[in-house]
């Protein structure tokens, strides 16, 4: 089973794109387990990186270069433009894994710089950013890679977050939802840009063993008809974005939106799982517009 990311300059939405009638594992909620954990620690870490980069620009520390919802969304297509142009008319394996890998290792790096600059001085964050890269090099082990994963979804988005109204933001996530209904069931692109990035070692997103054991094994086992289950960077990205625009509002706003969020996740899980025939199953959707329910939601209290 798996989420696969497509990806975009930061993340891009997922699907899953395996596709067989093996019956479904019984320890599936054990594997969903281990999802919803990352995705609420996420959300968590994010939040916190969210409030504090609303403190540090309150007290003028530090200045954001401002960004609107607009050059948010012509980014994603231009991203887009170019990683469809790579993937279906670059013909050069070599240069194409090291486009892919240096996409992920520039947001990881950016994403884990940015989020402990929001605490520690740069020399500390520095250091700290050395030894993670040595860490995914020396010992690219699951759970490292999935730490480095989730301190720059946290990172990425409280950057983005902090600038933008939530009413945009619930914009932009259902047109960016209704794009992965189109790009995995219609034009189909999505999927193979997908498997492509998990071919070039180039994983965008939490990688999720069906064990706790299996935490430990190296990254590099992770294939498109592998063992592991991905969720795509994207569907933390995308709510974590709102969730930290809602910090404007109050914390509760947050808190509500964060939970929605894992109620879609959750929906998709169940959608994936109960499935007869694998197939692909865009993710974004259900998770969008839980959170888009969740934000409404509190329009009507505060």
């Amino acid at each position: 089973m798996l989420y696969i990311s497509g990806l975009k300059i930061i993340f891009s939405t997922s699907e899953m794109i395996k596709k067989q009638t093996n019956p479904i594992p019984l320890n599936y909620w054990k594997i969903f387990g281990f999802e919803a954990l990352m995705f609420a620690v996420t959300l968590a870490l994010g939040i916190l990186a969210g409030g504090r980069l609303k403190f540090l620009v309150a007290s003028k520390t530090i200045s954001l270069s401002p960004i609107s919802i607009w050059q948010l969304f012509f980014s994603f297509i231009l991203g887009t433009l170019a990683l469809l142009f790579v993937v279906y008319f670059f013909k050069f394996k070599k240069p194409k894994k090291i486009f892919f890998k240096l996409i992920l290792w520039g947001t990881v790096i950016f994403g884990n710089l940015f989020f402990w600059s929001l605490w520690l001085p740069d020399i500390f964050t520095l250091l700290l950013l050395v030894f993670l890269i040595w860490a995914l090099k020396k010992q690219p082990f699951v759970w490292v890679f999935n730490l480095a994963i989730m301190l720059a979804c946290a990172g990425v988005a409280s950057a983005l977050g902090i600038q933008l109204a939530p009413i945009w933001v619930c914009v932009m996530m259902l047109i960016f939802a209704v794009y992965d209904f189109v790009a995995v069931y219609i034009t189909k692109h999505m999927v193979k840009m997908a498997k492509e990035m998990i071919d070039q070692e180039a994983v965008m997103g939490f990688v999720i063993p069906k064990t706790a054991h299996e935490f430990t094994s190296p990254i590099t086992e992770i294939k498109t008809e592998g063992k592991f289950m991905v969720l795509g960077g994207g569907d933390v990205v995308f709510p974590l974005i709102l969730v930290v625009a809602c910090l404007s509002v109050n914390l509760w706003t947050s808190l509500i939106v964060a939970g929605a969020s894992l109620v879609g996740l959750l929906f998709i899980f169940l959608i994936f799982a109960t499935q007869k025939t694998r197939r692909p199953l865009p993710a974004l959707p259900p998770i969008a517009l839980a959170s888009v329910l969740g934000y409404l939601l509190t329009t009507l209290w505060w």
